[in-house]
């Protein structure tokens, strides 16, 4: 048994393979040994482990198999985090781009506002302007009906 844990050392290493819900009881190293069925070749790992009272002793293949499996555990582990994390980035990525687009819809409305208002005032003072050539029209026409009459 060329592979040595101590039983602490095991556990802390090796939890990642004990199943979900162990129901408030206490892992232990030959319960998390019989209890890890994600491992692949997993008699081969019953028959190259011996629990002692303080170590866990293990054949280099049953190591091995343990290995893989907790890097196997790790990896689908990291890919979740992985995941999550692009999802927070895409979100937030979304939520800028829905707040810049927010900006400049309000400006090209400010905009259109601004030029609609140009437009009325420059159509106000050309009524105003034209009122005022009818008023001094009809007047100078008032005159010289006095002149005449």
């Amino acid at each position: 048994y060329p592979v040595r844990f101590l039983h602490e050392d095991f556990l802390s290493a090796f939890r990642c393979l004990a199943p979900k819900e162990v129901n408030g009881e206490e892992v232990t190293p030959m319960g998390l040994l019989q209890s890890a069925t994600c491992l692949e070749g997993s008699e081969q790992v019953q028959e190259g482990c011996v629990v002692g009272k303080t170590r866990v002793f293990l054949k280099q293949d049953a190591a091995n198999s343990i290995r893989a499996a907790q890097a196997k555990v790790k990896m689908h582990a990291a890919l979740k985090l992985q995941a999550a994390r692009r999802g927070i980035l895409a979100r937030r990525l979304a939520c800028h781009r829905q707040h810049a687009l927010i900006q400049l819809q309000a400006a090209l409305r400010g905009l259109a506002a601004r030029r609609a208002v140009a437009s009325w005032r420059k159509a106000r003072a050309a009524t105003v302007l034209a009122a005022g050539l009818r008023s001094l029209l009809a007047q100078e026409r008032l005159r010289c009906s006095r002149k005449i009459a």
